[in-house]
């Protein structure tokens, strides 16, 4: 397998991008898209020139804040991803369920097979508890690798899309491909890095991913008061920036805000509970380069062919 990554302009581009790199349309070709067009027509357009040069192609995509490519973190462009693959087939699958529990169930029915090795999932980025579809796909096949991510919206969060080979995917779904090749050697890792500021706080109501009260005040009043009246303003926006951390099994857990009501609660990407102690977290920036030396240390031991980097 290889994957072959660019920046998309136009058609015409991208047709010399796969004439270059000696692609041939076949049914082993995965394509992802990551974009930051958030309009339903062209990212119509966008999915019709592909399939124009690729029509045995599997697509899938995801509306982004921000895209990764060659080694380049960019925002408000369009990256393509290529990949051939020799033996590995392809399973596509989408759910519409309202439900996370059932979305995640079914995406696990339609891609399970004993050869499955990795699945890579995306969601909506608006309505979807990460959590929950997780586990939902886990309640059909627990040996499967997840990887993915929740759709976004150039950091608005307002409107999310994702992509497959028919076009703009309806809302509040999920889309997965899986990889079937019994042969096929699957390595994963995560950076997380962010470390917690602030004193322990104890969530007084929640209710799934929707927190109430901490510390008997309204979330929204907690972020204020600690983070100031500017990036209270600001959520969820700039929720990313200041997750919540809970501690579980010695290890950190992050939840970003991905909604604000007007009850003074808030809504994370995935469940907390009442009871349970959270700090704010803070993105560390010599963690993050110090981690990334030992992930490039760690794929440096194997023969690595493909890798696939998501940032959610």
């Amino acid at each position: 397998m290889k994957t072959y990554s660019q920046y998309y302009t136009d058609k015409e581009d991208l047709s010399n991008f796969i004439y270059k790199n000696n692609l041939k349309d076949n049914n082993k070709i995965l394509v992802q898209i990551f974009t930051t067009i958030t309009d339903s027509q062209k990212l119509s357009l966008l999915i019709k020139d592909i399939t124009s040069l690729l029509p045995s192609a599997t697509i899938m995509g995801a509306t982004t804040d921000g895209e990764i490519c060659c080694g380049n973190i960019s925002t408000g462009k369009t990256v393509i991803s290529i990949t051939q693959f020799e033996k590995t087939k392809l399973y596509w699958a989408i759910s519409t369920k309202d439900d996370n529990y059932q979305r995640g169930e079914e995406l696990a029915r339609k891609i399970n097979h004993k050869d499955a090795k990795v699945a890579i999932v995306f969601a909506d980025g608006i309505h979807t508890n990460g959590e929950i579809l997780l586990e939902g796909m886990a309640s059909i096949n627990t040996d499967i690798i997840i990887s993915g991510g929740l759709a976004g919206d150039n950091g608005r969060l307002e409107e999310t899309f994702l992509l497959s080979k028919d076009g703009v995917v309806p809302q509040n779904s999920a889309i997965a491909v899986a990889l079937i090749n019994k042969d096929l050697i699957i390595q994963t890792d995560f950076s997380f890095n962010w470390v917690p500021i602030g004193r322990k706080m104890i969530i007084s109501k929640a209710e799934a991913n929707r927190i109430y009260t901490i510390d008997n005040k309204p979330t929204q009043e907690i972020y204020k008061h600690y983070l100031g009246k500017d990036i209270a303003n600001r959520l969820p926006a700039i929720g990313i920036e200041f997750p919540l951390l809970i501690k579980q099994k010695n290890e950190y857990i992050a939840r970003a805000v991905i909604e604000k009501h007007d009850d003074g609660s808030l809504s994370f990407a995935g469940n907390l509970r009442t009871g349970e102690i959270v700090r704010f977290g803070h993105g560390d920036a010599m963690m993050i380069l110090e981690d990334r030396n030992r992930i490039f240390k760690e794929l440096n031991r194997g023969n690595i062919e493909s890798i696939f980097i998501y940032s959610c």
